[in-house]
């Protein structure tokens, strides 16, 4: 009976600890927070050619994603306000042409920032650089719904 009263006492013990906490990974992370692509407005100028043209340029905008956080991460570093600037308005115009509002209008104030000789808090860097990856899931969600389902094989 000793043994039972110890192990409920323990029990009892951590639940009044309340639960441990789960870490989450930066991959859960990044899937709690979820991007919305506005791509209304690329509808719109683009009609039914939408899709065949995303299909295109999401893996140009992914293939160059990491080059482009690189070289921001770089800029930073170097405390080089200009070229800071020169990538974030690279990176705006791609953000802009795949429906990515939200990445275009970080990056669109901080190359106004980095125009007027200026660079943002690391704090915000980092937040932009949070919300590029969260930009480059949301496209990897989109470009797997625009690859036509695979047909499923007949079974003999």
């Amino acid at each position: 009976m000793p043994a039972l009263i110890e192990i409920l006492e323990a029990a009892h013990a951590k639940c009044e600890a309340g639960p441990t906490p789960t870490p989450f990974s930066e991959e859960d992370m990044i899937e709690m927070s979820p991007v919305e692509l506005d791509l209304d407005g690329l509808r719109s100028r683009l009609g039914p050619a939408l899709d065949a043209v995303l299909q295109k340029v999401i893996p140009v905008f992914l293939r160059e994603l990491p080059g482009r956080r690189s070289g921001i991460e770089a800029a930073i570093a170097a405390e080089d306000a200009d070229r800071f600037a020169q990538l974030c308005h690279g990176l705006k115009g791609a953000s802009r042409s795949i429906g990515a509002v939200d990445l275009a209008g970080q990056c669109d104030e901080f190359e106004r920032l980095g125009r007027d000789g200026a660079l943002p808090p690391a704090t915000d860097v980092d937040s932009l650089l949070d919300l590029a990856e969260r930009t480059r899931k949301a496209l990897e969600r989109q470009l797997q719904a625009l690859r036509p389902a695979s047909t499923p094989r007949a079974v003999n």
